[in-house]
């Protein structure tokens, strides 16, 4: 019954829901609520999504459930990091995000009951409301950080937005200095000039 009181927190109260979820973390609800969330999302998008035949449920749905919680994980200590390195108050608070995050995911779930109602429908409000619901989990997120860290709203979205940014630096690094490598094997392949 707790974790149905925090899912509603989450929805109805997000704020003060993910500074308690931070300041108490429960890592064994996280796993359990977010292990349910990416099995009701995984089952709602076999047989919602929109021309989707009804598909048998899978070891893939177990699977899902595994690499979701090891992405989870993994996600909360890379923005562990960067709230860390925007000076958040970062001792012991990775467990608090871990919790805090794995709740935001919550409004995930809301796609099942969406996605069955609107089977008939036009797919583009399939994915208008897909599309809706990962904002709001974003923003949740957003919230998460800030919660946590006790960030303003900004600097909470550039602790989330840091590591993306140095993914994306670091692949166009390895671009720039692939392209320089090849070229001057490549100059090589062109025709002489006159």
């Amino acid at each position: 019954m707790i974790y149905l009181d925090l899912f509603v927190g989450v929805l109805t109260a997000p704020f003060a829901t993910l500074r308690a979820l931070a300041a108490q973390p429960r890592p064994g609800a996280a796993v359990v609520v977010h292990a349910l969330i990416i099995l009701i999302t995984a089952l709602a998008g076999a047989y919602a999504a929109p021309g989707a035949p009804p598909l048998p449920l899978t070891p893939g749905a177990g699977l899902a459930v595994v690499f979701g919680l090891l992405g989870l994980f993994l996600y909360a200590a890379c923005l562990h990091l960067s709230a860390a390195f925007l000076g958040g108050e970062g001792c012991g608070r990775a467990l608090g995000l871990f919790t805090a995050l794995a709740f935001a995911s919550s409004p995930s779930v809301l796609i099942a009951p969406f996605g069955l109602a609107m089977r008939a429908a036009p797919p583009v409000f399939y994915y208008l409301v897909s599309a809706a619901l990962g904002f709001w989990v974003l923003v949740l997120q957003i919230l998460s950080i800030q919660a946590t860290y006790r960030f303003s709203f900004w600097r909470a979205l550039a602790a989330l937005l840091l590591p993306f940014l140095l993914v994306l630096a670091a692949v166009l690094l390895s671009v720039v200095l692939g392209v320089a490598a090849l070229l001057p094997q490549l100059k090589g392949l062109l025709p002489p000039t006159l």
